[in-house]
């Protein structure tokens, strides 16, 4: 049996109000509009998952809060200490997940008491605005992940955008605005955030601790996201990559395959040892999925150098296209079956197995 990787997973330090790097553009233009007194009331930051948008969000809302504001926040004036020990009253972090659970709920929105039986039981956006500005300037309502609000909530907050109390500004943050209403939408002005460059992404993985070694691989899968490429990094994708590659070349059999992921070092979320596990399964699966059709994309002709597993690849693209295709359906499939709760060991061995070549054809 393989023996367990002595990689340490990467620690995250404490950055929580560190500032931003590859936004300052669009935050500078939001706090410039705040001094021209244009500031629109609500704002959707929008682009791709893992990019530092809420981080940003978070940094613009403390310029409209410091006491030298609006502008830069300087971190040292009385509001912002009050920032970072989180006892402002005039901000309101709106976080599905910091609260423990997977969805934004009605609770988190409206100001009545039915809502608590979500299992929500902090203060709702309804009843933070129905108070005045404790400290005399804006009121600021962050909502993290915006597209995790279910429809009531999502209804519960239009009412919120339609009658804005004064001083008020409501930023939502999402990598899928798509999956918010369009009344939703047509109320908000959008402010779209891009990745940082692969130096900035490089430098910020570096700063959370990632081994240098693994830096330049992980900014590639993660095509220049630093939050996607921490991610991977803390479930030591490289190393799992590294597995699944030695085992389509035939280096590795499959039950030695899964029994290498499963002993990996990695942080996986899950409330028992049996979710973890299906969560490190679901990694290794959506790791699979990628390659699987990176390889495809590959064959059909596109360049290695932007594919973010293109220098892996030469194993997969070795199979026949019927083998390719059926082995990319047997991934699809137990993917989906992650969800009726079965054991990660058995889905792993289905995929493995389910996947093995009939036949190769000439390596390209």
């Amino acid at each position: 049996m393989p023996s367990k990787s002595t990689k340490k997973t990467p620690k995250v330090g404490n950055l929580e109000w560190a500032q931003p790097m590859g936004h300052d553009g669009w935050m500078e233009g939001l706090w410039r509009a705040a001094k021209a007194d244009r500031l629109p009331h609500a704002l959707m930051v929008q682009g791709p998952a893992g990019i530092g948008k809420f981080m940003a969000a978070k940094w613009v809302a403390a310029g409209l809060l410091c006491d030298s504001g609006p502008g830069a926040p300087c971190m040292q004036c009385g509001a912002c200490r009050r920032l970072r020990a989180k006892t402002h009253p005039d901000l309101l972090v709106v976080d599905a997940k910091a609260s423990g659970m997977d969805a934004l709920t009605v609770a988190f929105f409206a100001e009545r008491k039915e809502a608590r039986t979500s299992g929500f039981q902090g203060m709702s956006v309804g009843e933070f605005l129905s108070l005045r500005s404790a400290e005399g300037g804006y009121r600021v309502v962050l909502v993290r992940e915006a597209e995790r609000m279910n429809l009531n909530a999502q209804n519960a907050f239009l009412k919120t955008l339609e009658e804005p109390a004064p001083g008020t500004v409501l930023i939502m943050e999402t990598c899928m605005p798509a999956r918010l209403l369009e009344t939703i939408q047509s109320r908000v002005i959008m402010v779209r955030a891009g990745a940082p460059d692969a130096n900035i992404a490089k430098t910020i993985l570096h700063a959370h601790g990632v081994e240098s070694d693994d830096i330049d691989g992980l900014t590639r899968m993660a095509m220049g996201s630093p939050g996607r490429a921490l991610e991977l990094a803390q479930r030591s994708m490289p190393a799992m990559r590294d597995l699944l590659v030695r085992w389509a070349a035939g280096e590795l059999e499959s039950v030695a395959t899964r029994a290498a992921v499963m002993e990996l070092s990695g942080k996986f979320p899950g409330k028992t040892p049996a979710a973890e596990a299906r969560e490190r399964a679901k990694s290794f699966l959506d790791l699979g999925l990628e390659v699987w059709r990176d390889a495809g994309r590959l064959d059909a002709g596109i360049a290695r150098e932007l594919l973010p597993h293109g220098e892996c690849l030469d194993p997969f693209v070795a199979y026949s296209d019927t083998d390719r295709t059926r082995a990319l359906q047997v991934w699809m499939q137990v993917r989906q079956d992650v969800n009726l709760n079965l054991g990660a060991e058995t889905l792993l061995d289905r995929a493995l197995l389910g996947s093995a070549p009939e036949t190769k054809r000439v390596q390209r």
